[in-house]
């Protein structure tokens, strides 16, 4: 795994006032629709993150773009699923961020390996957000609610150490909305997607879906379309949030690039 103190990184200084925020599965791990160049043009040109959770994600293997740096665990989950969860930024400085383990100290209590990033987000020396990238990782009889399970153990052992400020989670959790949204309102976080001034028409939504985030069926059919992927913010930066968009809805082209589309969050801080 590669040192997150050693983690690729440049530093410039950003636009003072924004942070925009993103989660998409790239589908890189298993049939992947797009070459990498592409699938980063797109990220680039199209989402226009700073900071980007990538789950079914690998790291270029050219290195990053200019003035991006990442975390990721080298060589994903294994021979059979060798992707994981990236967080990417922009201009800015990743640091793992550092806790106590307490109800993870064992490790089958812990999220896998490959899936869970918790960063600190830094610019100008100030920290801007601490992100934990999440991705509902199914292995053998595990589903997306064991993988949530491991999840709240890892997020309740940071926000022991750093409180409940300035906290996001981001990515795909495998999980219907009805099965997810709930989870983080107990612990005072909020959806970005709830925070939508207008929703898309949906036909035969499930679940308590919003909006499509993700076409299960082949690329040249209609599919099955579900809502999987979620940004999450704690209450304090609900005071901070400029917009959000998401799904195929906001980013019509998306399907041509993997089987889910992008979720961001832009917040004024």
């Amino acid at each position: 795994m590669k040192s997150f103190q050693q983690a690729f990184y440049s530093y410039a200084k950003l636009d003072m006032q924004n942070l925009r925020i993103a989660t998409w599965n790239t589908k890189q791990g298993v049939a992947p629709r797009q070459k990498e160049v592409v699938l980063w043009q797109w990220i680039q040109e199209t989402i226009d993150p700073d900071l980007i959770v990538l789950t079914e994600a690998k790291a270029p293997r050219a290195g990053f773009p200019r003035d991006w740096s990442g975390v990721w665990l080298q060589g994903g989950v294994g021979n059979r699923r060798p992707f994981g969860t990236l967080i990417a930024g922009r201009k800015i400085k990743l640091y793992e961020t550092e806790f106590r383990r307490r109800r993870t100290k064992h490790k089958e209590n812990r999220p896998n390996a490959a899936t869970p990033f918790c960063v600190d987000v830094l610019r100008d020396g100030d920290l801007l957000v601490r992100v934990l990238g999440h991705y509902g990782l199914m292995l053998g009889d595990q589903d997306g609610f064991s993988a949530l399970d491991a999840l709240n153990r890892e997020i309740d052992d940071v926000m022991d150490e750093h409180g409940e400020s300035r906290f996001v989670v981001a990515g795909d959790f495998n999980l219907w909305p009805d099965d997810v949204v709930d989870n983080f309102k107990s612990i005072g976080m909020t959806s970005v997607t709830d925070l939508r001034k207008s929703f898309p028409t949906l036909h035969n939504p499930e679940s308590g879906s919003r909006i499509w985030t993700h076409k299960n069926g082949p690329k040249d059919s209609d599919g099955k379309r579900q809502e999987l992927d979620f940004i999450f913010i704690s209450e304090d930066l609900k005071k901070k949030f400029v917009s959000t968009s998401g799904g195929v809805g906001d980013f019509p082209d998306a399907w041509e690039m993997s089987d889910h589309a992008p979720i961001t969050v832009t917040l004024a801080l």
